[in-house]
């Protein structure tokens, strides 16, 4: 079994990611965070954003590879926040082959959205991830284990399409859910 080391990048990488969520939120010292219930007008642009974000989404569930790979620039960059992926990943071809790993490690993964937050050319998303790990996953072997995990990302646009997405996935409590990452220590510890 490979075990996965987790270094201080995931660490500053949600931090550096929470910084960058608060200053969507608050991007003007004039505005105040938008209630969840609260009815918002937002821009033309804004709403494209949206609605190129929820057609990801739903694409993404359905396992709409074309969709996905329509959705996303030429240009595209993912930046990985948690350093779990050692490459960055460019390119539409690269988005559709990032997915279909992750589809093979977890065959029925969904996707459900907790928080959309749009700022101009940005949109931050909460979300989790819930699946079965019926494939490989960074070299270890399925487990058949349900999982899941949250997520946060920064989109950004150009044209109506993904340009780039910084995003922090929580692989920690995924490896823990599988048996790779151990954290049997962390009780004896809390109970000092």
């Amino acid at each position: 079994m490979k075990y996965f080391h987790i270094n201080l990048t995931a660490v500053f990488g949600f931090i550096i990611l929470s910084l960058a969520v608060y200053s969507v939120i608050f991007h003007n010292k004039n505005e105040f965070p938008i209630e969840r219930n609260m009815t918002v007008a937002y821009t033309e642009e804004v709403q494209n954003n949206i609605n190129v974000l929820q057609r990801v989404i739903q694409a993404f569930n359905n396992r709409e590879m074309e969709v996905l790979e329509q959705s996303v620039t030429p240009r595209f960059i993912r930046h990985d926040l948690s350093g779990a992926f050692l490459v960055k990943y460019t390119g539409s071809a690269e988005v559709t082959n990032f997915l279909q790993a992750l589809f093979v490690a977890f065959p029925d993964i969904q996707l459900q959205v907790h928080d959309m937050i749009p700022s101009e050319d940005r949109i931050a998303m909460r979300y989790e991830f819930s699946g079965t790990h019926k494939g490989e996953l960074f070299g270890n072997a399925a487990t058949g284990v349900n999982v899941r995990f949250n997520g946060i990302n920064i989109y950004r646009f150009e044209e109506e399409k993904i340009a780039e997405v910084w995003q922090l996935w929580d692989w920690a409590s995924v490896l823990h859910q599988i048996g790779i990452l151990d954290w049997s220590h962390r009780k004896s510890e809390e109970k000092k």
